[in-house]
């Protein structure tokens, strides 16, 4: 049966278990209704609010987590929830626009995809400083070209203590040297 748009609707043979798998079912309730491949969709077209935390994130150009995404487009004036600012980061992210990287705490970061940024992050007090040099960029070339993969960015973390906590545990405090003493 054709719809008005130009779709198919699955007739009963399609649908009587009996007579179909059910991988027919499925390709005849999917194929036929969209018109457009899923790969292509997902490439040009964007919500709204995808579109939204896009521009949010190339303005801030820096990672920020979900949870800032929600509470700077609640303070634009945007009616969104958190829910769909994690989903639309997930598809900004299988798009290859928008990389997440996880800190210490476990909280994920989210920023464009403008450039590789590598960063050293203290296990202790969370803080990451960026690294300038990437060694890998040679190596995604040949991967690029080995495996023919579509490489949209990739991560470089070092975890280990930075400067400041490294000392904070290499001297005892005020308190310990009063105990010991």
């Amino acid at each position: 049966m054709m719809r008005q748009n130009g779709t198919h609707d699955p007739t009963e043979s399609q649908l009587d278990p009996s007579t179909r798998s059910f991988n027919s079912i499925i390709y005849a309730f999917t194929l036929p209704h969209c018109p457009i491949p899923p790969e292509t969709t997902m490439r040009t077209r964007r919500t709204r609010n995808q579109e939204r935390i896009l521009t949010l994130l190339k303005t801030l150009n820096r990672a920020v987590s979900a949870q800032e995404i929600f509470l700077e487009l609640r303070k634009e004036g945007h009616n969104i929830g958190l829910a769909t600012v994690y989903r639309s980061l997930e598809a900004l992210k299988l798009e290859g626009v928008v990389q997440s990287r996880q800190i210490s705490t476990g909280e994920a970061l989210y920023s464009s995809t403008q450039e590789d940024r590598h960063h050293l992050t203290c296990l202790r007090c969370g803080s990451s400083l960026p690294i300038d040099e990437c060694p890998v960029h040679e190596l995604e070339e040949q991967l690029n070209q080995s495996y023919r993969f579509k490489i949209y960015y990739h991560m470089l973390e070092f975890y280990g203590l930075c400067t400041q906590c490294q000392e904070a545990i290499a001297s005892p405090t005020q308190q310990d040297q009063g105990a010991v003493g």
